[in-house]
């Protein structure tokens, strides 16, 4: 409400919480209403189940083992599009064992690499305008070696076709 109020009119996003009636984790949209006058009458809110955004985060995969998570910039996990069961989400960021992944919540952000069981993964942040949230989109680097292979074996497979085309050409001329 207080946060409300003070927006001056605008849609303010509360910090994630914790509602143990739904059991789960919200965060509030809300803002001033006012009356045909422009009296502040009270405010209205939309709360959002995190849940929901870790269930639409975990169907936008990239390739094989691409997925991300939005992190609260108080370092909650706001959701887990890693797992059907949002694991990761409602747990600060310190708490889930993931060496590095502090880095979301550095004013710079830049793509740097965690360990997730044994596994190394590239993370690209991103700060969502206008939100507190920083998105991180994570792919295993081994993925990342394999498409680079197969495009570079695709590169040289087509140079050699390109260079038996030149020597027929240069040997017939």
């Amino acid at each position: 409400y207080t946060n409300g109020m003070n927006a001056n009119g605008n849609v303010v996003r509360t910090d994630p919480y914790f509602d143990h009636i739904e059991n789960s984790l919200i965060t509030s949209n809300i803002r001033t209403f006012t009356d045909e006058n422009g009296n502040v009458k009270g405010v209205i809110g939309l709360d959002v189940k995190q849940s929901v955004i870790s269930n639409i985060l975990n169907k936008m995969k990239t390739g094989k083992t691409g997925y991300s998570v939005i992190v609260h910039n108080t370092g909650i996990i706001m959701a887990d599009g890693n797992s059907s069961d949002c694991f990761y989400a409602g747990h600060w960021q310190e708490d889930v064992e993931i060496e590095g992944l502090e880095k979301l919540l550095e004013e710079n952000l830049e793509p740097f690499d965690v360990n997730i069981d044994g596994v190394k993964y590239l993370v690209n942040p991103h700060k969502v305008e206008g939100t507190d949230w920083i998105l991180g989109s994570f792919i295993s680097r081994n993925e990342l070696s394999e498409s680079y292979s197969k495009l570079f074996r695709i590169g040289v497979i087509f140079a050699l076709i390109i260079l038996a085309v030149a020597i027929v050409f240069t040997s017939i001329f």
